[in-house]
């Protein structure tokens, strides 16, 4: 008798194998697929930076930043994509001039000596959050914090708290309003 197909037998295996292979490989690709959307996020995330830092310098020499008074201090405060009700800090404040087409939704905030002392940015998924001069000195990518899994790129797990504890350690407070975010 000649035989002119595949038995049933060997169509289930060839199936079962493939199987196997799909199940071994979705993971690695989505873990891969998540890196990337983080790693596009960072890069956005240090445009901004860059971005807020050239123009608060460019707006302060041409004595068109618009100051803000936060606890006693002076700031100059860049956001987008907030109401005046969610952050009252960003009544009047700056939007940069950047050339991303994501929406993007940041407040970041920046001395007089042009420290980055605060910077927030978050595109729904992903949340980029620095919050004092040392922290926000360089962008960092393990601050990243992803929400669909909870980790920040670190691998820690969110702690569940957003409180900031001043110098002398007479917490907590919430000086730059950032716990309305989370």
């Amino acid at each position: 008798m000649n035989k002119n197909g595949f038995t049933l037998v060997e169509l289930l295996a060839v199936v079962a194998i493939m199987a196997v292979i799909i199940i071994i490989a979705i993971p690695n690709v989505t873990e891969s697929l998540n890196e990337a959307k983080a790693d596009n996020f960072g890069n956005e995330v240090n445009a901004l930076y860059s971005t807020a830092k050239t123009e608060y310098n460019l707006l302060k020499g041409r004595g068109k930043l618009k100051f803000h008074d936060i606890e006693g201090q002076r700031y100059g405060v860049f956001c987008n994509g907030y109401s005046d009700e969610e952050q009252p800090q960003c009544v009047n404040a700056e939007p940069l001039s950047t050339k991303n087409k994501s929406e993007m939704k940041y407040k970041i905030i920046i001395d007089m000596q042009g420290r980055v002392v605060y910077l927030y940015t978050t595109d729904g998924r992903f949340i980029y959050e620095c919050e004092n001069p040392e922290a926000c000195s360089e962008f960092k990518n393990e601050y990243i914090f992803d929400t669909s899994s909870s980790k920040y790129r670190s691998g820690d797990e969110f702690y569940g708290g957003c409180e900031y504890y001043d110098s002398n350690n007479e917490g907590p407070k919430d000086i730059w309003n950032q716990c309305n975010d989370y």
